[in-house]
C-alpha cells in the first residue's frame, strides 16, 4: 500500500491520508523483471546476433554474438542509432516502413557494416516486441556473406563451364530419357557429326545410331528409367550425317533423378582400327608362335596351378608315346612320379615359384630318356599365377655322347698305361716262360727241381693270358678279320659255354641263322660271348635263373642312331644276352666297362672282362648297349655291321711244329734279362746268336758283315730307334733279309706291316720258345722242317 500524502485539516490536528493499493502494479513490474531475464538469457548463449532498440532507433539490448559481430559494446551502441550500421540508411527506412505495415520481417537480406567499416552481407529476420512496457524492435543477425560468395563464385562457374562445353574440342551433350531428345549439344559434338545445332535438338538420339546400336540404347534408357543399374561407359556406332559410321565411346554422369545425363563422347574410331591392327598381328603371332611350339624340338606342355594339363605339342607326344588327348586332363606331375625330384618340382610350383632341374622318365617301348626340364609360371595380367609353362629337352643322346667322351677319354688314358704295362710285364713274363723252358730241358726228369717248374710255367702263362686281355682292352686292332657267318660261330661257343656254366642256370637261344656276315676274328667273338655269360652266370650265381642269347639281323633306323652316337643306319647284327639276375643299380651302371672294377669278392673276378668287351666292340666300330634295373637282371645287345655276301670258305691252316737250327741269327732286344734268355734257349737249341741291346748298335754290327746273318730278331719298342726304323735301315742293306718284330703293344703295328722292310713275321710278346721257332722257321721258309 503507497500513502500518497497526509493532511493536518483544522486546529485538531486531524489527519487526513490517501491510499492507493500498488499490489497488482508491484506484481505486473516484477513480471516484466523476470520476463526480461528470462529473454536475457536465452539470448546470451545464443551464437545468434540478437539486438533490441527502441521505436526511435537506441539500442537497448545486445547480445555477446551482437557485440562480436559488429565490434562494438552495448555502452558504445548506446550511443549510436541503428540506422548507422546500416551501409546504405535508406535500406533500414524501407526496413521499417515494412515492419510497420506487417510487424515483422522474416529473412532480409542486407548489406552492413562493422565497427572498423568493413562490410558484410547479413540476414534479418524482425519482430516488433514490448519490451519494458514500452514498443520495441527485435532484430536476430546471421552473417551470409560466405555463403553470397560461393553462390557468386557457383554462378560463375556455370558460367564458364557452359562455355568450357559449348567450346571443348570434345563433344559433350545432355540427354532426357523421358523424351529421347538432346537437350544441349556442343560446337564439337555438331563438328563430329555433322549437324547444326538445331538439327541435333529436333532429331534426337536415337537418329544418329545404327541400328545394333539403337536397340542398345533403347534398352539403356529403359534400364535407367526403371532406377536398374547400367553401367556408366558405353561405347555406339553412331551415323554422320554423311553417312559415314564413327566409333564413339561414351561416358555418362546421371543426374539425381536418373532422367537425364551429361554425356561426353570421344572418337574411338582410329583406335577401333589400331586394335583391330593389333588384334589381328597379335593372332598372326600366337600362330606364329603355334606352328613353332608345333614344330618344336622340345616337348611343351601347359598346364593349370593344380597340373592338371591344358595343351602339349606334337615333340611331347613323341617324346613320351603318349597321345594329345591322352595327356590333356592328367597331372603334369604324374609324369615325375618315382622320380626324386617329383616332389621338388610340384612344391615350387605350388610356392609360385620356377624350376629347372635333370629328369629321368620311363618311357614305353624307349626305355629310359634323360630331361632337362625348366618350369616357367604363366601370370595373368594383374600378376596372380594362373599355371605353369614347362619345356623338356631330350638330352639322352647327349648325355650318352657325354659318358661316351668320358669313356674314351678313361680308355685312351688306361690305353697309354697300359701300353707301358704290356711292355714291362711281357718281357718279365717272357723271361720267365724262356728261363723256365731252360731249366725243363736242362734238368734230368728224375730232378726233384722240376717238380715246381710246370706250375711257374702255369702262372706265368695265366700272366700271359691277363696281358693279351688288357692289350686286347686297350682296341689294339686285329691282325686276323676276316668276313664270317656269325651265328654258326656264336652257337659253337655257346655249345663249349653249356657245360661250365652252373646247374642251376638254364641257358636259351634264339639264334637266327640268317643273321649274316660280319668282319670279325671268330676268337673275338667267342671272346665276347664267353665274357657276357660269365657276366651273367655270376650274376645269378646265389639263386640261379634264365640265361638266354640272342642273335638276329636289324636295321638301324635314324630314330635308333640318335639314342645311340655309336650307331648309324644301316644293316647291323644284333647280339644279346640277358639275365634274370641281381641287376645294377644306375652308379654302377655308369663304371662297368672301367677296368679292374668289380663289384664279386676277391678272387672272383678279375674286372678286366667287361672292359675286353668294350674294347672289341669299339675296335669293329660297333656299339655295346645295356639295359638293368636292381633285382629283375640285365640286358648286353651287341652290333655288329653286317656285310652284304656270302662268307668265304675257312681255310685249312697248316700245322707247324718247333724245330731247331744252325742259323745265324742277330738278336737286338733292350731288356736285359729278356735278351740273355732269350740268346740263351736260342744257342741251347743250335742257333748262332748275335746280341746286341739297341737298334744304332746293332746295325753297326751288321754293316761289319752283312752277308753273314741268316735272320734279325728284334724287338719293336727301344729307346733311339724303333724296330720298324732298324728294319727299315737293314733292308736297304739287304733287302732279302729276313725279319722277326717282337712286340707287346704298339699302335704302329698291324696287320700292315708284314711284308714290308722285310719284315716277315710278328710275334707277340709274352713268347714261349716254341712260338719264337716256329716263327723263325716260317720267317726261313722251312716250312716246320729243319735244313
Amino acid at each position: 500500500m503507497l500513502i500518497t500524502d497526509v493532511m493536518m485539516p483544522g486546529p485538531e490536528k486531524d489527519i487526513l491520508a490517501i491510499v492507493v493499493n500498488m499490489t497488482e502494479r508491484k506484481r505486473a513490474e516484477a513480471a516484466l523483471r523476470e520476463s526480461e531475464g528470462r529473454f536475457r538469457a536465452l539470448t546470451e548463449t545464443s551464437s545468434l546476433a540478437v539486438g533490441v532498440s527502441s521505436s526511435d532507433g537506441r539500442f537497448l539490448y545486445v547480445n555477446k554474438a551482437y557485440e562480436s559481430l559488429f565490434g562494438y559494446t552495448l555502452e558504445e551502441l548506446n550511443h549510436l542509432k541503428a540506422s548507422e550500421l546500416w551501409r546504405n540508411p535508406e535500406d533500414r527506412c524501407a526496413m521499417t516502413e515494412a515492419i510497420r505495415s506487417k510487424g515483422f520481417l522474416m529473412d532480409y537480406e542486407v548489406e552492413l557494416k562493422r565497427k572498423d567499416g568493413t562490410p558484410f552481407w547479413a540476414m534479418l529476420s524482425v519482430n516488433s516486441i514490448d519490451y519494458g512496457g514500452h514498443q520495441a524492435i527485435m532484430a536476430s543477425v546471421y552473417d551470409i556473406t560466405e555463403r553470397r560468395r560461393a553462390v557468386e563464385a557457383l554462378r560463375e562457374s556455370e558460367e564458364r563451364a557452359k562455355a568450357l562445353v559449348r567450346y571443348a574440342p570434345t563433344a559433350i551433350y545432355e540427354i532426357d530419357f523421358k523424351g529421347k531428345r538432346f537437350v544441349t549439344v556442343n560446337d564439337a559434338m555438331c563438328q563430329t557429326l555433322g549437324y547444326t545445332r538445331d538439327e541435333l535438338l529436333s532429331i534426337g538420339p536415337m537418329a544418329v545410331l545404327d541400328e545394333e546400336s539403337r536397340a542398345r540404347f533403347a534398352d539403356r534408357m529403359k534400364r535407367t528409367l526403371s532406377g536398374l543399374p547400367v553401367d556408366e561407359t558405353v561405347e555406339y556406332r553412331v551415323l554422320r550425317k554423311d553417312g559415314i559410321a564413327i566409333e564413339a565411346a561414351l561416358y555418362v554422369t546421371f543426374s539425381v533423378g536418373g532422367d537425364r545425363a551429361l554425356v561426353v563422347a570421344h572418337d574411338v574410331t582410329e583406335r577401333k582400327k589400331t586394335e583391330a591392327l593389333r588384334r589381328a598381328l597379335a593372332e598372326q603371332e600366337r600362330l606364329r608362335l603355334g606352328a613353332a611350339v608345333e614344330q618344336a624340338s622340345d616337348s611343351v606342355v601347359m598346364f593349370d596351378l593344380d597340373g592338371r594339363i591344358r595343351y602339349v605339342n606334337s615333340a611331347f607326344e613323341a617324346a613320351n608315346r603318349i597321345p594329345r588327348d591322352g595327356a590333356a586332363g592328367r597331372s603334369y606331375f604324374d609324369f615325375f612320379a618315382g622320380h626324386p625330384s617329383g616332389p621338388e618340382i610340384q612344391s615350387a610350383v605350388a610356392r609360385g615359384e620356377s624350376w629347372r632341374g635333370p629328369v629321368s622318365r620311363r618311357v614305353p617301348d624307349a626305355g629310359t630318356i634323360d630331361l632337362e626340364v625348366t618350369i616357367s609360371l604363366a601370370k595373368d595380367p594383374s600378376g596372380t599365377v594362373i599355371g605353369g609353362l614347362a619345356t623338356e629337352t631330350d638330352v639322352t643322346q647327349k648325355n650318352a655322347l657325354q659318358r661316351q667322351i668320358r669313356q674314351a677319354q678313361k680308355m685312351e688314358a688306361l690305353g697309354t698305361l697300359a701300353g707301358g704295362i704290356s711292355h714291362d710285364f711281357n718281357n718279365i713274363l717272357g723271361t720267365i716262360i724262356i728261363n723256365t723252358e731252360l731249366a725243363l730241358l736242362d734238368l734230368d726228369l728224375s730232378d726233384p727241381a722240376r717238380a715246381p717248374l710246370p706250375i711257374v710255367l702255369q702262372a706265368a702263362n695265366r700272366g700271359k693270358e691277363l696281358v693279351k686281355q688288357i692289350i686286347t682292352f686297350s682296341r689294339q686292332k686285329a691282325w686276323e678279320r676276316k668276313p664270317l657267318e656269325i651265328a654258326p660261330v656264336v652257337k659253337e661257343g655257346l655249345g663249349l659255354l653249356r657245360s661250365t656254366l652252373p646247374k642251376n642256370i638254364s641257358v636259351h637261344e634264339q639264334i637266327d641263322p640268317r643273321s649274316g656276315i660280319v668282319l670279325a676274328d671268330p676268337s673275338h667273338i667267342h671272346q665276347i660271348l664267353v665274357n657276357l655269360c660269365q657276366n651273367a652266370a655270376l650274376a645269378m650265381m646265389d639263386r640261379g635263373g634264365d640265361l638266354e642269347v640272342g642273335l638276329c639281323p636289324v636295321e638301324v633306323d635314324a630314330f635308333m642312331a640318335v639314342r645311340n652316337p655309336d650307331l648309324k643306319p644301316g644293316p647291323y647284327v644284333h647280339l644279346t644276352v640277358s639275365d634274370t639276375g641281381c641287376g645294377m643299380e644306375s652308379d654302377i651302371l655308369d663304371r662297368i666297362f672301367e677296368p679292374f672294377f668289380t663289384t664279386r669278392e676277391q678272387g672272383k673276378g678279375s674286372g678286366l672282362g667287361l672292359p675286353v668287351v668294350h674294347g672289341i666292340v669299339k675296335s669293329y666300330d660297333g656299339a655295346i648297349t645295356v639295359q638293368s634295373q636292381p633285382l629283375k637282371g640285365s640286358v648286353f645287345g651287341i652290333y655288329f655291321h653286317r656285310l652284304d655276301g656270302a662268307a668265304p670258305a675257312a681255310g685249312i691252316e697248316p700245322q707247324v711244329r718247333a724245330v731247331g737250327g744252325r742259323e745265324r741269327i742277330l738278336l737286338v732286344e733292350d731288356e736285359e734279362t729278356q735278351r740273355t734268355s732269350l740268346a740263351r734257349g736260342l744257342e741251347h737249341l743250335g742257333y748262332r746268336v748275335t746280341a746286341a741291346a739297341e737298334g744304332r748298335s746293332a746295325l753297326a754290327e751288321f754293316r761289319r758283315d752283312p752277308g753273314s746273318f741268316d735272320l734279325v730278331i728284334t724287338d719293336q719298342t727301344m729307346p733311339k730307334m724303333s724296330g720298324l726304323e732298324m728294319a727299315s735301315a737293314l733292308a736297304k742293306i739287304r733287302p732279302d733279309l729276313p725279319v722277326i718284330l717282337c712286340t707287346g703293344f704298339s699302335e704302329k703295328v698291324d696287320e700292315g706291316t708284314v711284308g714290308r722292310h722285310g719284315i716277315r713275321e710278328i710275334v707277340m710278346k709274352p713268347f714261349t720258345i716254341t712260338e719264337i721257332t716256329q716263327a723263325i722257321g716260317k720267317a726261313l721258309r722251312k716250312d716246320g722242317a729243319a735244313e
